[in-house]
């Protein structure tokens, strides 16, 4: 259930156009559900803020290059090892590499936030029905003001 849930490929797409230093549009951090993920996401977010990514031009390629990519996840690999927030055992090296492999086109930054928006909108969706069928399986005891009005 969790694959349905989580859009891996448009996770680690949005954050591979960021490497190249395209700014998405808004996104709410919350929408991104793996915590490395989300990492890199503010990460690269607050880099690209302070104006500090690298641009293509910098490397005289236009429209995206990989030099440009790889030179923004080192950038951001730094940032994360100094400041010790990566979960888990594995470094932010190997994430920044799959997502420089899920997106090969800067262009494409707005379908990957549609979709993430998406998988967000279907979580949601999904916790609410639940919410709302543990409600109808094990109803509230009614206290005595509700008594009262039912009487």
């Amino acid at each position: 259930m969790d694959a349905i849930l989580i859009d891996t490929h448009a996770e680690r797409g949005l954050i591979g156009t960021m490497l190249e230093n395209v700014q998405p549009r808004e996104v709410d951090p919350t929408w991104i559900v793996s915590d490395g993920a989300r990492i890199l996401y503010l990460t690269a977010d607050r880099l690209m803020r302070e104006r500090r990514l690298h641009s293509p031009d910098d490397y005289g390629c236009a429209g995206g290059c990989w030099r440009t990519a790889k030179a923004n996840a080192e950038l951001i690999a730094f940032e994360i090892d100094r400041a010790a927030i990566w979960p888990g055992i594995d470094g932010p090296r190997w994430e920044l590499t799959q997502c420089m492999d899920a997106a090969t086109l800067p262009w494409l930054s707005d379908f990957y936030v549609d979709r993430i928006k998406m998988a967000a909108t279907r979580r949601l969706l999904l916790d609410r029905a639940n919410e709302l069928r543990t409600r109808a399986l094990h109803p509230a005891p009614l206290d005595a003001s509700t008594c009262a009005m039912a009487a």
